[in-house]
Parts: structure tokens; C-alpha cells; sequence
């Protein structure tokens, strides 16, 4: 429940803020996990429709909308994700002055460059790989919890594969 990198809760309020921090960080993770999979499923869709036979492909409008599905598309996200101070707190969803916008705008101008000085980041991925997200804030080299769960099955398929083959 508790972030591994910030302290536990002191009070009620501590508590308040941590609900947030879950609640909005839920969201953007729930719609990333969702593209992912999105593109996992259409790549594995693309790989069946290689081993129907062109005429059945041809026979049945079903196989053309599967087509469309798997449109081998690759996506690059960037993640701007604003980074609590530490001495905000529950208050940070409604707390709106000047100041605050302020120093919230400078911390996005100052993510958009780090991001920018990644150029790499900005290469689309390879169709295999599908989907990739970057993150100023997560250490180099690390890799987010949604695509390393996910890499190890397909290479476990891959060697499935030359085995059988």
C-alpha cells in the first residue's frame, strides 16, 4: 500500500494523500497495461492469420476484420507523470493558486526536456517488440512491472516454437 521509496503514514491526512497518489497513478497505469495488450493480442493475431490458408482467409469476412485487428501498428509512449514535492499533501488535487501552477508547468517543461534529450525514446519500436514506454523518472535500464512480465512468455513461445519446428 505504501510507496517503497517514500515513508509510511504518520496521520489521517498522510493517509488522504497516499489514496491519491494510487488512485491517479491506477489510472495511467490501467490505460498503458491496456495498449500493451492491445498490441501483444494483435501481433499474435497477425501470426495465426499466417497459417490459415489463403482461400479460408478469403472465404471469411471474419478473417478480414482480423486483419484489420492485427495492424501490427507500434506505439512509443512518453510519460510525463508529475512528481510530488514533498511538502505537498492532500491537498495537491485542488490546490490551484498561481504558484502551484507555476511550479507544476516548470516541472513538465523540465520532463518534456529531459525526455527530449533521449532521442532514442522517439525511434519507433520494432513490430515485434510493439509497445515501449520511457519515463524520465524511472531509473535507466530498468524496465516498468507491465512489459517485463510480459517479454518473458513471448520468448518462452519463441523457443516453443524452434522446438516444435
Amino acid at each position: 500500500m505504501w510507496s517503497a521509496r517514500a515513508n509510511a503514514s504518520g496521520d489521517f491526512l498522510d493517509i488522504s494523500e497516499r489514496a491519491k497518489d494510487i488512485q491517479y497513478s491506477s489510472r495511467t497505469r490501467a490505460i498503458t497495461n491496456m495498449l500493451a495488450e492491445r498490441q501483444k493480442h494483435a501481433r499474435f493475431i497477425k501470426e495465426l492469420l499466417e497459417h490459415v490458408p489463403g482461400s479460408v482467409l478469403k472465404a471469411d469476412p471474419l478473417f478480414h476484420l482480423a486483419k484489420q485487428a492485427a495492424d501490427g501498428s507500434a506505439i512509443n509512449v512518453v510519460h510525463l507523470i508529475y512528481r510530488n514535492k514533498p511538502y505537498q499533501g492532500h491537498y495537491k488535487d485542488y490546490e490551484f493558486s498561481m504558484d502551484t501552477m507555476l511550479e507544476h508547468w516548470q516541472s513538465g517543461l523540465d520532463d518534456i526536456r529531459d525526455s527530449f534529450s533521449h532521442r532514442d525514446w522517439f525511434d519507433v519500436p520494432s513490430r515485434e517488440l510493439g509497445f515501449v514506454t520511457h519515463d524520465v523518472h524511472r531509473p535507466a535500464g530498468s524496465v516498468p512491472e507491465s512489459e517485463s512480465d510480459k517479454q518473458p512468455v513471448e520468448a518462452e513461445l519463441g523457443e516453443q516454437r524452434k522446438q516444435a519446428a
